[in-house]
């Protein structure tokens, strides 16, 4: 996956922009407060259609001014896409793909898919647990339409639950209505913890690998997802349930097995998935019911998705207790970049790389180590000093006052003589 260009009108403080990429390392830099970083937003935004800064829609558009648009070019293997966004004041906004309308706000989720990186996410090991679930949820919906979907109508039935919960008197009269929204939230909230734990087991793996390269063996990475509703045994058959499954097809490729043991494996491994959520389904319903009371008294909702947590272990220690500041940063760059591997292996085409001011944060091994796995990839970063990159090998994108003036180094030599 490619972006080639960007159109920016009247976004934060860009009155007209028109930004082209290079395939390789796209670098955009100047003082601070100039706008480097809302370019970023802009070009993050048609992968969550949202903001990640945590920003109204209203507040990115241009002081002033009623609507905002932006338009992105960009290139995979099998096609050439064009995604539009307007942004209004007053009004929910309009999204286009190749010029057509787009009915649903979670149709443009996935069409352009990136990794982004910034200092705020330095603090994804020892915050709170919301950064964490984020992480995945933000993850996962770029990957797979049915997760965002379910994460949608489980947020949209939550918000009904404690509105109910909050309303009137503490009592056995609302029993009846939370019955009905506990029993239509307990399957999506199947879906979402069976596909977080899923995802959860792969990115284990690969941030172990980079976490290992980058200390040379010497530390360990284990991840474990923390729900309300499982004991640890339940956790771990589900955490390690994807594992088990990505070692049971390696055994199949090296043994060559035929098409029809490799439809009966794929038969069994639905199987057990369907089982596996069938049981978090029900013991969603059990629990919530048993906390109706609880759960009148507390005005919310207790149990559910949107409280589980994930465990992160450095070396059998709890990560967010006993890392250091520079294991915390390796482990965060790790997580990073295994989420474009797992990007890479899910959709066969690497994301766009996204890293606002964050080589700042880092020390020079760590930016080494982490330019050196994007070697190769389409990366477009923020900084204040230019001087960390060969001149040579990046796109240089100067950026004053909202405006982007490209730094052809050819050019620069011209000017000089």
């Amino acid at each position: 996956m490619r972006l080639e260009q960007i159109c920016l009108h009247h976004f934060r403080n860009i009155e007209s922009a028109h930004l082209c990429f290079s395939p390789g390392v796209n670098l955009l830099y100047g003082a601070n407060a100039q706008g480097k970083t809302n370019a970023l937003e802009a070009i993050a935004y048609f992968a969550a259609a949202k903001s990640f800064r945590g920003a109204k829609e209203a507040e990115m558009i241009r002081f002033g001014e009623e609507r905002c648009m932006m338009q992105m070019k960009m290139q995979t293997e099998k096609r050439e896409l064009t995604l539009c966004a307007t942004l209004f004041a007053h009004q929910k906004h309009k999204l286009e793909k190749n010029g057509v309308a787009l009915r649903r706000t979670s149709d443009l989720v996935g069409l352009f898919r990136c990794v982004l990186f910034c200092p705020e996410h330095l603090s994804l090991i020892k915050g709170a647990p919301q950064q964490r679930r984020a992480f995945l949820d933000n993850a996962i919906s770029q990957l797979k339409p049915s997760y965002l979907s379910s994460l949608v109508a489980y947020r949209k039935l939550l918000k009904q639950k404690n509105a109910l919960l909050r309303d009137g008197e503490v009592g056995t009269s609302k029993t009846a209505l939370l019955e009905v929204l506990n029993a239509q939230m307990a399957p999506l909230h199947a879906h979402l913890v069976q596909t977080r734990c899923n995802y959860l087991s792969m990115l284990c793996d690969h941030t172990s690998r980079f976490v290992c390269e980058m200390t040379g063996g010497k530390e360990t990475v284990q991840m474990r997802y923390l729900s309300s509703l499982l004991s640890q045994e339940e956790r771990q058959e589900v955490s390690d349930f994807h594992k088990q499954d990505k070692s049971d097809q390696n055994v199949c490729e090296d043994r060559q097995q035929t098409e029809d043991q490799e439809k009966f494996d794929t038969e069994k491994v639905q199987a057990h998935e369907k089982a596996i959520r069938a049981s978090l389904t029900k013991q969603f319903y059990e629990r919530a019911m048993q906390l109706a009371m609880r759960e009148q008294l507390a005005k919310t909702t207790l149990v559910g998705a949107h409280r589980d947590d994930v465990s992160i272990l450095l070396n059998d220690k709890d990560a967010k207790t006993y890392a250091s500041q520079g294991q915390d940063r390796s482990l965060v760059l790790a997580m990073k970049l295994a989420e474009g591997e797992i990007c890479r292996l899910s959709a066969q085409d690497y994301p766009v790389f996204l890293f606002d001011d964050v080589l700042s944060e880092l020390d020079r091994t760590r930016q080494a180590y982490l330019m050196g796995q994007l070697h190769g990839r389409q990366v477009i970063l923020t900084g204040c000093n230019e001087e960390w990159f060969d001149r040579s090998e990046i796109n240089r994108i100067y950026v004053e006052n909202g405006t982007y003036q490209p730094k052809n180094n050819q050019t620069e030599i011209n000017q000089n003589e």
